[in-house]
């Protein structure tokens, strides 16, 4: 027994891709037959799904179409009430109703009075003179209808029987549909717009039409669909309105396999279900079930026959692979061996080659193209070394490529596949693989910031990036990021010694300025105090130069003290609830001189709620920046200050008519000892507008400038009305002062 077991197991294992694919035949065999049978089954559902929506679409269409007589009925009645029967009949002769109207009865005008509903025009006059006289308002049903039509201005449905005005006629169900027609005045109302809805009811216009009629040849149903409409929302059999065969399906039991389907429609008003069913020989209209059949018997008939094969073929490889199995084993572990040795070697060599050429020049940017002419053919076929400009955008910097074929595909690769690059994130090291070739991008990064990319390319060929070269890759990534950080630091610390010289110069230059006219201004007033002539005129002009060239010195001072308090995190504000309006006025008021010697005007204008929480001291100085680079640069034209209050935010909006600012100085202006114009013409430190924006920005707010070079600029501010993170108590706001920390930032978005 056990013997039996063991030769069943062993010839199993050997004929298993036989038995599978014998499995898998008659499972896909059989997969595919209940596929086939769903699609029948789905494809029957569909075509009774639309026949039933065309059904109704044209039940819609239909009824559309004989509103039209009731609402050119009214239309003649509303134009005048005293319509006569001869024009109510030339109305409906015009319009055609005994031909493009097959289904309707007639058409009545029924006047309103206080106790009654009576009909007294009626059309066709011959087979509807019965309906003359009669007081509508008697049948519940329809004077609930006429109340209905009334309220809501639109026409609404009932369904009533026959009343025999023709014999064919005799208790067939009809259709009433109520229109009301208003008293309407000519006089429109206080808004110019008539509203005959409003007015009182005078009568309805009845529109009477056979449901048969009304209801046969709806939509492209086959014979094998029947349809059935009832009166509401139920399929109740005594309100059955109309059937297309004549022989109720609801409730009747089916010999074969019946699909069904019901809806509601509304009906003027008054929903109609209707219901579709399939008849006897529905399912018999496709022969798509035989082929099945065909595919299932098909199916298991090639999956026997491809066991025969694949069992005769497996016998003859067994013994084959038997044979060569510890050969190949072999020789291929000797080969891996000697390949695995070569590369290790390799790899060190390139990766101590490419150390000492980055550590031979700490700024020769021809180093980065000799790394990538290392890393070329040993790693990859291509390399693209890439950094990140002062702008925030990806420049390749240096490449190296195997041959001039590979700068093609090269390209090709990095259009299948770019670089994400947003300014602050990149791809993943995850290697991309294409039809023609392969590409690794590596980042670049120092101090937890990406610098760069490294891109390494493979051309079409077995070649791939394996997780040997990934870690190579790496690991030559990580040292060329040392060494470009490297230069960065060696750039940065000439680009700070120069700009400390620059501004040394700047400095001392406008310290002298204001010490030079001080000096004068005393040695003047020295001599006329020697000589003893002094004159109280002079002498206060003298001492009011020598108060405005103090107050110059102290504001150079006090703005190199910020500069200094910004640096160390220790720029300090005291909150308190304020009025922005007063002090703007404050601040105008104090520029009136300096204005005047100009030849230039400030003004000032306040729209909304000015009060909020800030620093008062910390917001003059905005303002006094503001105002003071506008004299400086507006030529002495006008200037505007606009305090604007909104729900949660005050803007402030400083605008001249000068010299105004170059589209790529807009951004640049609000940094550290920058400025648009010259300083052989305009004087200061470039600290003025790096301030206020820090003070704008540590109040939760910010700043921004709109600028035409020639027509001036405006400078806005935008603040909330209360610092975030910082409330004020209830009743006398707290005076809070202490740090606070905040970072600066050279972001390209306006500050």
């Amino acid at each position: 027994m056990r013997s039996c077991l063991s030769s069943l197991a062993q010839h199993l294992r050997r004929l298993w891709s036989a038995y599978a694919v014998l499995l898998a035949s008659v499972i896909f065999s059989a997969i595919a037959y209940q596929r086939v049978e769903q699609t029948v089954d789905a494809e029957a559902h569909t075509r009774v799904e639309a026949a039933a929506e065309e059904t109704q679409r044209a039940l819609d269409r239909r009824v559309d179409h004989y509103l039209g007589v009731v609402y050119g009925v009214r239309g003649l009645f509303v134009a005048s009430h005293e319509v006569s029967a001869q024009e109510l009949e030339e109305l409906l002769t015009w319009m055609g109703t005994k031909s493009r109207y097959p289904a309707m009865q007639g058409v009545a005008y029924a006047a309103v009075s206080p106790t009654k509903v009576t009909v007294t025009r009626v059309g066709p006059l011959e087979s509807n003179r019965v309906l003359l006289g009669e007081d509508l308002g008697t049948d519940p049903i329809a004077r609930e209808a006429m109340r209905t039509a009334a309220m809501t201005g639109q026409p609404f449905a009932i369904t009533r029987s026959g009343p025999g005005w023709e014999p064919e006629d005799m208790g067939l169900p009809t259709v009433w549909i109520f229109l009301p027609v208003y008293q309407v005045s000519r006089k429109p109302g206080p808004s110019g717009v008539l509203h005959p809805e409003s007015a009182p009811v005078v009568g309805f216009v009845v529109g009477i039409f056979r449901v048969d009629d009304l209801l046969q040849n709806l939509g492209p149903v086959s014979a094998v669909v029947d349809y059935e409409v009832y009166e509401g929302p139920a399929l109740d059999p005594d309100h059955l309105l109309y059937d297309d065969d004549g022989l109720p399906d609801v409730g009747r039991q089916s010999s074969g396999e019946q699909l069904v389907r019901a809806s509601t429609l509304p009906m003027v008003g008054r929903p109609w279900t209707f219901y579709f069913s399939t008849r006897p020989g529905f399912e018999e209209i496709g022969v798509e079930r035989v082929a099945s059949i065909a595919i299932l018997i098909g199916g298991s008939l090639m999956g026997v026959l491809l066991f025969g094969i694949i069992a005769t073929q497996v016998r003859g490889r067994v013994a084959a692979e038997r044979l060569t199995a510890e050969l190949r084993s072999s020789e291929q572990a000797a080969r891996q061996s000697k390949s695995m040795a070569e590369q290790a070697e390799h790899r060190a060599a390139m990766l101590a080659e490419a150390s000492r050429v980055l550590a031979s020049s700490l700024d020769d940017p021809a180093r980065l193209g000799a790394v990538a002419q290392r890393v070329v053919p040993f790693m990859a076929d291509g390399c693209i070394i890439e950094l990140v400009q002062p702008d925030g955008s990806l420049a390749p910097v240096a490449s190296a490529q195997a041959g001039p074929e590979a700068q093609r595909w090269m390209a090709e690769s990095r259009r299948l596949y770019p670089l994400r690059w947003d300014g602050h994130s990149l791809v993943s090291t995850q290697p991309s693989t294409q039809d023609s070739g392969a590409a690794l991008v590596v980042p670049l990064s120092a101090r937890e910031q990406l610098i760069g990319a490294m891109s390494f390319f493979l051309g079409p060929g077995p070649r791939q990036f394996d997780a040997v070269t990934c870690a190579l890759a790496e690991d030559l990534a990580r040292r060329v990021s040392a060494a470009v950080d490297n230069g960065h630091l060696v750039e940065e610390a000439h680009a700070a010694v120069h700009l400390r010289d620059d501004f040394l110069v700047v400095a001392a230059h406008e310290l002298k300025t204001p010490l030079t006219a001080l000096q004068l201004q005393i040695t003047h007033m020295g001599r006329l105090l020697g000589k003893g002539e002094i004159l109280l005129e002079p002498f206060r002009d003298k001492l009011g130069k020598v108060r405005r060239h103090l107050v110059r010195l102290t504001n150079l001072v006090e703005e190199l003290l910020d500069v200094s308090r910004i640096a160390s995190g220790h720029f300090l504000f005291h909150l308190e609830k304020m009025d922005l309006g007063r002090l703007g006025r404050e601040v105008v008021d104090r520029f009136g001189e300096q204005a005047a010697a100009k030849s230039a005007t400030i003004s000032v204008t306040e729209e909304g709620d000015l009060v909020g929480v800030w620093d008062s001291f910390r917001l003059d100085q905005v303002l006094t920046n503001l105002v003071a680079n506008a004299l400086k640069y507006g030529l002495g034209r006008p200037i505007s200050l606009s305090l604007v209050g909104g729900k949660d935010t005050v803007r402030v909006m400083v605008r001249d008519e000068g010299i105004g600012i170059a589209p790529a100085d807009v951004l640049r202006i609000f940094n550290r000892f920058e400025r648009a114009a010259s300083s052989d013409h305009y004087g200061g430190l470039g600290l003025g507008l790096f301030i206020t924006r820090q003070i704008v920005e540590a109040l939760g707010g910010r700043i921004f400038v709109k600028s035409e070079v020639g027509l001036g600029s405006t400078f806005i501010v935008e603040l909330p009305r209360t610092v975030p993170d910082s409330p004020v108590m209830a009743g006398e706001p707290e005076r809070r002062a202490g740090p606070m920390t905040f970072s600066q930032s050279n972001s390209e978005h306006p500050v």
